[in-house]
């Protein structure tokens, strides 16, 4: 991949997050909640009213930005981040060596921020 052709796929994947994002806040109103409590051991976070679980959700740390540094750093290549946490974080970087995408496989890069609309 040629970096116009990153971006492009970056856009389209950043488009179809907000979009599967705003699908599960309609779905599962989330931010409605008075505490989420997360498991790093085991991947799960939980959103509860009253103490009542009401969503259980298996997830996935992806990465971390270090603001003030610029940089990102993929969960796979982060000590700090359990198994569990990112067991599924591998398939991203196989991707990235099929495809010849850097950035989903080189563990910490220097990037800007980006959200809808860019």
């Amino acid at each position: 991949m040629n970096e116009d052709d990153c971006r492009r796929f970056a856009d389209d994947a950043l488009d179809r997050l907000n979009e599967l994002n705003q699908k599960l806040q309609a779905a599962f109103k989330l931010g409605s909640y008075e505490r989420w409590d997360y498991d790093q051991e085991t991947g799960i976070f939980v959103f509860s009213r009253s103490g009542v679980p009401k969503v259980v959700a298996k997830v996935q740390v992806v990465g971390s930005i270090a603001s003030g540094a610029g940089t990102w750093l993929w969960s796979w290549a982060n000590a700090s981040i359990l198994e569990a946490a990112r067991d599924q974080m591998d398939r991203v970087r196989a991707f990235g060596t099929e495809h010849g995408f850097d950035r989903l496989r080189e563990a910490k890069w220097r990037g800007e921020k980006r959200t809808a609309g860019r």
